[in-house]
């Protein structure tokens, strides 16, 4: 039909154009429908990435915030999950809790980056409060302000400081628990390797305001 040639002599009409065209539109559709047209394949969804621990706590503290408005930070911890491995400072789910001085109370947050239930859930939330008193405390909370430094700038400051253990075979996992203490005026980043903080093989303390190395050494 697009090859048709018109009488000599005979003016093409508006008709005749229409005509043309719709004609053209149906070979198209003829050729779709027969498989001439392909879609390009969808890339699939990036999988998801572990987070630092400042990352985390944007997402944390926005949830924490719900519960009162004078909160202060009393720790962070590192949860790994199975699916996402930690490197770097970075890990897959984070642990903050926050002290509320009005009402008494601790409030516990998780953040993930992916589900893995039932104990992990995308997002942040809530995981549970607690009463708050100071007495017999081995922490104490302290202003959202004083804490600086972030878990990859700790993960940094710790390998540079533990390089001669880091060189042990079989060495444990690594954790990051972030808390002040009677043992510093600011909060401390501690870097362990161990199961447990009552089982660590060796530490490294950094100061979570100013960056720096404080301290190293077994347990």
């Amino acid at each position: 039909m697009a090859n048709q040639k018109w009488p000599a002599g005979r003016q093409t009409s508006r008709r005749d154009w229409m005509g043309l065209a719709l004609a053209g539109v149906g070979s198209g559709v003829l050729l779709t429908s027969c498989g001439g047209t392909v879609s390009a394949p969808t890339e699939p969804p990036a999988p998801p990435e572990p987070v630092s621990a400042l990352r985390a706590f944007t997402f944390a503290f926005g949830k924490a915030r719900t519960k009162a408005s004078d909160l202060e930070v009393f720790t962070i911890s590192n949860l790994n999950l199975e699916g996402i491995p930690s490197a770097a400072g970075k890990a897959g789910a984070w642990q903050f809790q926050f002290v509320s001085p009005s009402k008494g109370a601790i409030y516990s947050m998780r953040y993930a980056v992916a589900d893995e239930l039932p104990s992990f859930r995308e997002g942040a939330w809530d995981s549970g409060s607690q009463s708050y008193s100071p007495r017999g405390m081995r922490a104490k909370p302290f202003p959202v302000q004083a804490l600086r430094c972030d878990s990859t700038t700790a993960y940094e400051i710790a390998v540079e400081n533990a390089a001669d253990y880091l060189k042990k075979d079989g060495l444990p996992p690594m954790h990051f628990v972030l808390e002040q203490t009677d043992m510093y005026a600011l909060p401390t980043w501690r870097v362990y390797w161990g199961t447990s903080l009552s089982t660590a093989e060796y530490s490294v303390y950094i100061d979570a305001n100013q960056s720096k190395f404080l301290k190293k050494g077994k347990g």
